[in-house]
């Protein structure tokens, strides 16, 4: 009896793991679809893969931002056609064919702007033409999100930087194709976002954006990062009914310039900055324990 309760458990087992596999194949047939192509010259010809030199085709499917969704390939020239598969179904997609020779140079290239992917079909895209390509383009200038430019910093911060940079042939940069700079200390990271505290001074920060041909493309900032000091002696009242108490402190040796929060420990980013010696906020407070952060 004992055994054929495990041999029933087992099969239940195995129906739910099936079950399982099915909807989401099922699932995924709902929110992907497949890109179909054929691909020929602009003149109409149909593709002399030999004549042309052409060994294999490859593609890539891009979004809006630059960044690739999906590849395909490379298929044998000589079939002249291709499919991408699992393309998340979206708009605004631009499908690149790469046609290479036998040393995996591009030396044609076609593109198909304006694609849209519906769900759960397979979605022909038409005849791409392929062109020689032009001469390779440099990046565009890294954009910096963060830090804002002339924001000031402490050494003990951990500073947060970011930034992105799109290249007209390798589409969205990351990694080691972005590196950050600081005149003062040197290479501080690579990637889109990074973290790294700085020494005393007043930094240009830099962003050098490199594609897969060595060019480049560079955007920068300045900050100031300042000695860490010991903290303000800080007093307030411990309880109160005043719904917008005052705070006062007093500096213990640093500068006269201080940041604070109310209910937020970081002051890294976002905190309002002061050479006053006190605070009482302009909004009433809830009745409820709040803490006063401030630093020098």
């Amino acid at each position: 009896m004992t055994g054929n309760c495990v041999t029933k458990s087992l099969i239940n087992l195995l129906l739910v793991l099936i079950l399982s596999l099915v909807a989401s194949c099922s699932s995924e047939q709902r929110t992907k679809g497949e890109i179909t192509f054929s691909a020929r010259f602009l003149s109409g010809q149909s593709l002399d893969c030999l004549r042309a030199g052409i060994s294999t085709i490859e593609a890539v499917v891009r979004n809006n931002s630059g960044d690739t969704v999906a590849n395909g390939g490379p298929w044998d020239c000589q079939l002249h056609s291709g499919s991408i598969d699992n393309v998340l179904a979206n708009s605004g997609y631009t499908v690149l064919l790469y046609a290479k020779n036998g040393q995996g140079d591009v030396i044609y290239l076609g593109t198909k702007a304006e694609v849209t992917v519906l769900a759960g079909q397979v979605n022909n895209i038409g005849e791409l033409n392929l062109l020689q390509p032009p001469p390779n383009q440099p990046p565009g200038a890294p954009s910096i999100t963060t830090p804002a430019s002339d924001s000031i910093f402490i050494t003990v911060d951990s500073i947060s930087f970011s930034a992105s940079a799109i290249d007209p042939e390798d589409g969205r940069l990351s990694g080691e194709s972005l590196v950050w700079l600081s005149d003062i200390d040197g290479v501080i990271g690579s990637g889109e976002s990074i973290s790294s505290s700085l020494s005393v001074g007043t930094h240009n920060i830099s962003i050098t954006a490199t594609d897969s041909k060595s060019l480049s493309a560079a955007g920068s900032l300045e900050l100031v990062v300042g000695p860490s000091v010991q903290p303000p002696f800080l007093s307030g009242p411990q309880r109160t009914t005043n719904t917008a108490p005052m705070w006062s402190w007093q500096s213990a040796g640093g500068n006269s310039n201080y940041r604070y929060k109310i209910d937020n420990p970081d002051l890294s980013t976002g905190a309002s900055q002061t050479t006053a010696t006190n605070f009482s906020p302009a909004q009433q407070l809830s009745e409820n324990d709040h803490t006063m952060y401030i630093q020098a």
